[in-house]
């Protein structure tokens, strides 16, 4: 369901429009779809804690410790060291809390990939500013990879040899969007990466390689606090398969209804 579809009646005055908006997208959820490997959702302030699983976050500024993951595969997201945990942010998009990274904050979770050569990586965010290398998330160039540079050029893969590079402005300060990566088969061009749900950027002429292991950052990429997200993250979904279109569709489609990013 999208908001067009949804704002389309006329309403009772006692009508909520944005509290009925996240509970449709809630009735959906991306477990629904065939192979999700990590979930981690920071609307959901009971998966989220300021220790190792026991204390839930309760106020705006908590430091985020673990992060749940919600796919059922203990892929949860973790820093042990205080000095670089994000915050958890109340009402930060459409009502909903989120983490916030400043400098040098992340979280990293196993590699959740196992013996699978295809994936797709969802990632809806906000950068606040932004910088060279500073990720989304991504582990070494034996994982996936997602960063940005000071003009809004991003750089996506699983090595830096064939990755996509996109044009300057990809993203845009101050601006959420819906990241989407996908690797699919080994021939050439098999790496494509969406904005919000845009048209394709592809590596067009040439072949990214399989990931095969590394732990991976949120918030960051390389596992390096210096190459962090500045902004928020909402959500951050795998699957250990390339999604079909009307699949990857669906699950925008209930990041964009749940979050209101475009």
């Amino acid at each position: 369901m999208t908001f067009g579809s949804t704002f389309g009646r006329t309403f009772s005055p006692t009508f909520q429009p944005k509290s009925r908006a996240v509970e449709n997208a809630q009735s959906w959820k991306p477990t629904d779809i065939t192979g999700c490997a990590v979930w981690i959702d920071f609307s959901d302030a009971n998966t989220l804690f300021t220790d190792a699983g026991s204390t839930k976050v309760a106020n705006n500024d908590d430091l985020i410790y673990q992060a749940n993951d919600k796919s059922g595969n203990g892929k949860n997201a973790v820093m042990a060291n205080s000095s670089y945990r994000p915050s958890y942010k109340t009402n930060a998009q459409n009502g909903l809390s989120a983490g916030y990274s400043g400098t040098n904050k992340l979280l990293v979770h196993d590699y959740p990939l196992g013996i699978a050569t295809d994936f797709t990586v969802f990632a809806a965010a906000k950068y606040t500013t932004l910088g060279n290398y500073y990720g989304l998330f991504g582990g070494n160039w034996s994982a996936y990879t997602f960063h940005a540079s000071s003009n809004g050029t991003c750089y996506a893969g699983t090595n830096e040899n064939d990755r996509i590079a996109t044009s300057s402005g990809f993203v845009t300060v101050n601006t959420s969007m819906i990241i989407t990566l996908k690797k699919s088969g080994t021939s050439s061009g098999n790496l494509s990466l969406y904005n919000s749900g845009g048209t394709a950027v592809v590596n067009t002429g040439k072949t990214a390689p399989s990931p095969s292991s590394a732990a991976v950052a949120i918030m960051s990429y390389m596992n390096a606090p210096a190459n962090n997200l500045i902004g928020y993250l909402y959500e951050y979904i795998v699957y250990d398969n390339a999604l079909s279109d009307t699949d990857r569709g669906n699950v925008e489609t209930y990041l964009n209804n749940k979050w209101s990013i475009y």
